[in-house]
């Protein structure tokens, strides 16, 4: 009884099955270089701290630096505030929208239950608004 030979791979099944894990690994690699690595263990609370300062000082590249180290940027103090709530208290719209751009969140609740959200609408400010990416 004859054989039939295996069926054959389509011609360069190969090599689109290796394309696929190229681009996967690649969107992973790029993912990995956007997201900065966590603050080490024992300074995360250090450099939460000095982020929350430097958005109530609209110190941008000191906010930039921070979060490049990993600070966590939704951190809050022990009112709850966090370092986007203290740039907008301060009125300090450059570092309230870099804090946006880079993930801030709007709706996390201080001690008294104010969010960055109310924050803003409280102050009334249009270009405010604006910097947070708020439509109003």
């Amino acid at each position: 009884m004859p054989r039939t030979p295996p069926a054959a791979a389509p011609a360069g099944a190969g090599e689109l099955s290796e394309i696929v894990v190229t681009s996967e690994k690649r969107a992973a690699a790029a993912a990995a270089r956007r997201l900065p690595p966590p603050a080490p263990q024992g300074q995360a609370a250090e450099w939460a701290e000095r982020l929350r300062a430097a958005a109530a000082a609209g110190q941008v590249r000191e906010i930039s630096r921070l979060l490049a180290r990993g600070a966590p940027i939704d951190a809050a103090d022990a009112q709850g505030r966090t370092a986007l709530m203290r740039s907008i208290e301060a009125r300090q719209l450059e570092a309230a929208a870099l804090l946006r751009r880079r993930g801030a969140n709007l709706d996390l609740r201080d001690a008294e239950g104010r969010s960055a959200r109310d924050m803003a609408a409280a102050v009334g400010d249009p270009e405010l608004d604006r910097a947070l990416g708020l439509d109003r």
